[in-house]
């Protein structure tokens, strides 16, 4: 595949394998994507701010050593790489595509990702089946604070993680009963570290400005058991019942403290007004007295942050936390089929997830409790005439919910919800007006609340969940009259909050975007037109207020794009 568009925006991708011998077979797989991006900095001069490039390498090899329906060796290996400017921008600049920022803004990840999964049939009715996985990832963000030309410090983000997993299951498939019971054992390591430099802040009506650097680490052990059967009561009933055992060992540790801090000259200031400072003015008195010269350049000499972490300004210090959770989760589900290819079913399931703690670039350590969910689907999925339909009503209750509250350009705080609850309804239609003509409809309904949820004091019940539109949904057409290929679609999503407390100057945008595909096609190449978002609707996607730092910053969705395709398959 070649392709090519505006915005700078260029794809290479290629995939092909085949047999080695009779018993082993290859594919490899590589696909490399860029743009531009449409944003210009004015203060760095940068026309390719929010540039963009994406690589992706993949690599299968597949032995079957004793015949193609016989034992199943599959190895995988994948990289990807993504290097993307900063997406934040000022309100007031975002739809002129203009940012401001006076530090370099960038999100590098690096992931490596290899799997072994393997398959033995032991009998006609028993199969053993392991997956075994390993990943890495490292991300580096970087970015100005203030998001602004003004020199309000920016921050250095860096995350290490890497997992193995280990799954281990036997499939039992009989007459009236099939059913899976396994062992899962998973280990993650992660370290993170979050700098900060010349970050203003405030203390008794001066400013600071201090440079603070925080590390966190997790170590963590998963074990679980499981199993699950469907049984068939009659011809059209069939029942499920599952049960996970699982036992979650983590270790969080953190450290925080500042690494230099100055005082910021107020104007129009005296060496004696400065003296005078509580708290301070003994940690001056030894530059400033008899000093001569700028005042500014003076101070910068006496470095305050022991002054910064002694007094909590910034309240250095370390964490560590081992605990260790065990939870039996539950699956119960009834399926009745309507005919051979449509069935009606309600399932509960019980989920879980880790607590954990944190701590953020202003030195709070931060912990929060695991929550757990109770999940109920009833559904139905199937066939009406031609038209194939997915339909599902859901409720999810839940306990504890972990809330990413945004606190600043960094960092991302995590609270729990004493209760909570998510319902809605989705809806799939797909199917043929013509032979050469498909179709598809989709529509979700959501709604949520915080049943209860109090945080630092402020009562945030009743409240919507952020980043859960209401209602979202799409159509589309594609049609293929001889060699020529027409294909559009649109889709809607109504607009959300983006915090917890509901405010309705931080809300998302609602927007439809028209996409669409044209092409000719032989039987081995194809050239295709194609167009994103063709109304050149622009749409907020995330906002963040940061009054600190005078800050109104939003996240925008990508405006028109058209380009060209040209693929071939041999």
């Amino acid at each position: 595949l070649l392709g090519g568009g505006e915005a700078g925006s260029r794809q290479y991708a290629l995939a092909g394998g085949g047999p080695i011998s009779e018993n082993l077979s290859f594919r490899l797989t590589g696909d490399f994507n860029e743009t531009d991006g449409q944003v210009s900095n004015s203060t760095r001069h940068d026309d390719e701010w929010q540039s963009q490039k994406r690589q992706l390498g993949r690599a299968k090899l597949l032995w079957t050593p004793f015949g193609e329906h016989n034992t199943r060796l599959l190895f995988s290996a994948q990289r990807t790489e993504l290097n993307e400017g900063s997406e934040l921008l000022r309100e007031e600049l975002a739809e002129k595509g203009i940012a401001t920022d006076n530090e370099d803004g960038y999100f590098t990840d690096e992931t490596d990702v290899y799997s072994l999964n393997v398959e033995v049939p032991v009998s006609d009715t028993l199969r053993f089946v392991s997956h075994t996985s390993y990943a890495t990832t490292n991300q580096i963000r970087q970015g100005d604070y203030d998001v602004g030309p003004e020199d309000r410090g920016f921050f250095i983000n860096e995350t290490f993680y890497d997992n193995y997993s280990q799954e281990f299951r036997l499939h039992f498939d009989q007459v009236r009963w099939r059913a899976v019971a396994g062992l899962y054992g998973f280990d993650e390591d992660l370290y993170a570290s979050a700098l900060t430099r010349r970050l203003p802040y405030a203390f008794q009506g001066l400013e600071l400005r201090a440079d603070a650097d925080s590390f966190q680490a997790r170590e963590g052990r998963t074990y679980a058991i499981f199993g699950e059967i469907d049984y068939d009561l009659t011809e059209r009933w069939t029942l499920t019942a599952g049960l996970r055992h699982e036992r979650n060992k983590p270790t969080d540790t953190g450290f925080f403290e500042a690494t230099q801090g100055t005082l910021i000259v107020p104007d129009g200031a005296t060496v004696d007004e400065l003296l005078s400072i509580p708290g301070l003015g003994s940690l001056l008195s030894p530059v400033l007295s008899g000093a001569s010269g700028p005042l500014q350049t003076v101070l910068d000499q006496v470095n305050l942050a022991p002054f910064i972490n002694q007094t909590g300004l910034l309240p250095a210090g370390g964490y560590q936390i081992e605990s260790e959770h065990e939870q039996t989760l539950p699956k119960l589900g009834l399926r009745y089929a309507l005919t051979d290819h449509s069935n009606v079913f309600l399932t509960y399931t019980q989920g879980y997830r880790n607590g954990g703690a944190q701590v953020t670039t202003e030195g709070v350590v931060n912990e929060f409790d695991p929550e757990f969910t109770d999940n109920v689907d009833l559904g139905y999925k199937g066939y009406w005439g031609p038209v194939r339909i997915s339909a599902n009503l859901f409720h999810v209750q839940w306990t504890d919910q972990q809330v990413r509250i945004r606190s600043n350009t960094v960092d991302r705080v995590i609270k729990n919800a004493g209760e909570s609850e998510l319902y809605g309804a989705e809806l799939e239609l797909a199917g043929k007006l013509l032979s050469n003509l498909d179709w598809y409809f989709n529509t979700g309904y959501t709604q949520t609340e915080f049943v209860e949820f109090n945080d630092d004091e402020e009562d945030l019940s009743g409240n919507e969940f952020p980043y859960a539109p209401k209602y979202t949904g799409g159509a589309g057409l594609s049609w293929r009259p001889g060699p020529f290929l027409v294909d559009v679609n649109l889709g809607r999503t109504e607009a959300s909050f983006t915090d917890p407390q509901n405010q309705e100057s931080e809300k998302t945008d609602a927007y439809t975007l028209v996409n669409m595909k044209l092409g000719y096609e032989w039987d081995h190449y194809g050239i295709y037109a194609y167009g994103r978002n063709l109304t050149d609707e622009f749409y907020v996607t995330d906002r963040l207020n940061l009054d600190s730092v005078g800050l109104r910053g939003v996240v925008v969705g990508e405006r028109r794009i058209i380009g060209l395709q040209l693929e071939g398959k041999f």
